[in-house]
C-alpha cells in the first residue's frame, strides 16, 4: 500500500493505493496519527486506488475514524472506493459508522457539514 497525502480546504486528504491488509494496517494508523499530530481536526480517505481491504484493513480504517473524533476533535470520511469495496462497507454496515461517499467533493461538503472544517496546520 501506498500513501500521499494532500491538503484540502482544512482536511488532510490520504490517498491510498494498493491493499489495505494486516500487514500494512500499522502503516495507515501511523500515516494517520501524524496527520492529527500535526494537527489536522479532519481526515479522508480516498480509496480510488485501492484495489482489496481485508478485514483487518476495515478494522484499522474504523479505529482510524474514531483516533480523528477522540484526538483530533474533527470529522472522518471515506471516498472514491470500488463498486466491489463500496458493496462490502455497506453490506456489513460500515457505512453508518463511518461514512462511504462518491468522491472528494462530497467528503469535503460532508465533513463541512459536520463542522469538521476548521482549518488544519
Amino acid at each position: 500500500m501506498k500513501i500521499a497525502r494532500t491538503d484540502r480546504e482544512g482536511v488532510a486528504i490520504l490517498e491510498l493505493s494498493g491493499r489495505v491488509v494486516r500487514e500494512n494496517q500499522g502503516t495507515l494508523r501511523e500515516e494517520i496519527e501524524r496527520a492529527v499530530a500535526a494537527g489536522w481536526q479532519s481526515v479522508a480517505l480516498n480509496l480510488g486506488g485501492v484495489d482489496y481491504v481485508d478485514s483487518a484493513g476495515l478494522g484499522c480504517i474504523v479505529s482510524a475514524q474514531k483516533l480523528v473524533q477522540e484526538k483530533g476533535g474533527g470529522s472522518f470520511a471515506v471516498f472514491g472506493a470500488s463498486p466491489n469495496i463500496e458493496k462490502t462497507w455497506k453490506l456489513i454496515r460500515l457505512d453508518l459508522v463511518v461514512p462511504i461517499l462518491a468522491d472528494e467533493k462530497a467528503a469535503l461538503d460532508w465533513i463541512s457539514a459536520q463542522g469538521g472544517e476548521e482549518p488544519g496546520p
